[in-house]
């Protein structure tokens, strides 16, 4: 089995490679612009290519695919926050 991953840059993305790894499961991380951190492994193989591109395209030995991908910038991160905590608020009321 071989899964696709988007979003390996992120924290999300980081993490769910070290457990496909910690599992013996082969993946390709796909990435954009960057990654945190490098893990090396047999398992492993990295795919740099922005999804939004209209080339882009999932490998064809791909059996399944993990979308971790998003686009985020401080500023929606606070908008994001201010939300959040509001809906928990409503939550606790209800």
């Amino acid at each position: 089995m071989k899964i696709f991953l988007t979003g390996s840059g992120g924290n999300l993305g980081n993490s769910y490679i070290k457990f496909l790894i910690k599992n013996k499961i082969f993946l390709i991380a796909n990435y954009n612009k960057r990654i945190k951190k490098v893990i090396k492994s047999k398992f492993v193989s990295y795919y740099k290519k922005n999804i939004l591109d209209k080339d882009f395209q999932i490998p064809e030995d791909v059996d399944i695919l993990v979308h971790f991908a998003s686009i985020t910038t401080k500023n929606k991160f606070i908008f994001i926050k201010k939300d959040l905590k509001k809906n928990i608020l409503i939550n606790k009321k209800i």
